[in-house]
């Protein structure tokens, strides 16, 4: 079985993608979004993209260009850490 990593799959592009990747059966799928309140609002859990999606991947809230995200060897950090990263990011947020 492949995985594959849809950055932005939470969008609207990358939620159709993961959608039907999902539809062909065949794949792994991982979303790595950081979920813009432009796109999603103040409680992007209750998107109705997000909520298209979610049930079909594993979700990763985060965004790309953080370097965070990222382990020592450029790959991204386990899911652990994510749930690290989201509450000093909460923190920050607010």
């Amino acid at each position: 079985m492949r995985t594959y990593l849809v950055t932005g799959g939470a969008g609207f592009i990358g939620s159709e993608l993961v959608n039907q990747l999902y539809d062909l059966g065949e794949y792994e799928i991982t979303v790595l979004d950081c979920m813009t309140e432009q796109i999603h609002g103040s409680d992007w859990h209750n998107s109705y993209l997000y909520n298209k999606i979610k049930d079909k991947c594993n979700f990763i809230y985060g965004d790309v260009r953080d370097y965070d995200v990222y382990d020592e060897k450029g790959q991204l950090v386990g899911y652990e850490k994510w749930n690290e990263y989201y509450k000093r990011w909460e923190y920050h947020a607010k």
